[in-house]
């Protein structure tokens, strides 16, 4: 933060925690996106030793969109990555949101997040794709980007795990029928195959949903165990007392 905006902040610190002063500028870089906000969420150590950050970048009272930021060992901005460094979707009256971003064989780049229609306020899960040198890779879904429609069938993502296989876990809170009582959300884990679709042998239908009590429950992180189970972490949301957290682990 500068006093205006907000900005992309990167620190190095050598084995013993001190800061590693060979990286950027005594130990920190910055990266402007020329917006009103850039938030940095997610980072990634490429398979080449380039660094890449995922987040969001927001031009003030416009929309807020995913952006990337790629790295050269040293701090430096890949001057070949996008523009100047740089990538971000130039997508108007959408609010985006990162949960991960991960790369692909062949050194392609995918970001996972949701997505929210400034007008309708409806939200997606979205999936997108880019080339290695930063740009939106047109042969994914002839766009570069694909949505799903939060809703009875899919859920309100808030996490995501990638398997040694390729495939995604997504986590969060899946809508329960319109006409149980208590309404709310339980847990839920949809599995997306690498080419962003769903996977329906995963449980018969793609996904899977815990009840873990009566009142609503939401998963907010997940990890994939060395035994190939997963462990995820929530909370359930009561009125009248505090917050529990809840532990779930699934076998595959």
């Amino acid at each position: 933060y500068d006093g205006y905006d907000e900005d992309f902040v990167l620190l190095r610190y050598s084995a013993n925690g001190e800061t590693d002063l060979s990286f950027g500028k005594e130990g920190k870089v910055i990266t402007d996106f020329d917006a009103h906000n850039d938030d940095a969420i997610c980072g990634l150590l490429l398979s080449d030793n380039r660094i890449l950050v995922g987040g969001t970048h927001e031009e003030l009272g416009k929309a807020k969109n995913f952006a990337l930021a790629c790295y050269l060992p040293d701090g430096s901005l890949d001057k070949d990555f996008g523009s100047n460094g740089r990538a971000s979707a130039n997508r108007l009256n959408v609010t985006d949101e990162v949960l991960g971003v991960f790369e692909e064989p062949g050194g392609a780049i995918s970001i996972i997040g949701r997505s929210t229609d400034r007008k309708d306020y409806t939200m997606a899960l979205s999936f997108s794709r880019y080339t290695k040198a930063g740009l939106l890779d047109q042969r994914f879904f002839q766009k570069g980007w694909v949505e799903y429609q939060t809703g009875a069938n899919t859920i309100f993502p808030s996490t995501v795990w990638k398997q040694a296989s390729g495939n995604l876990l997504i986590g969060g809170g899946l809508r329960r029928a319109a006409n149980a009582s208590p309404g709310g959300l339980d847990f839920a884990i949809a599995q997306y195959q690498k080419d962003a679709t769903l996977d329906t042998a995963f449980n018969g239908t793609g996904l899977v949903k815990t009840q873990v009590d009566k009142k609503s429950s939401f998963m907010s992180s997940m990890i994939g165990l060395e035994d190939g189970k997963t462990l995820a972490l929530g909370t359930n949301n009561s009125k009248k007392k505090k917050n529990k957290l809840i532990l779930v682990r699934y076998a595959w």
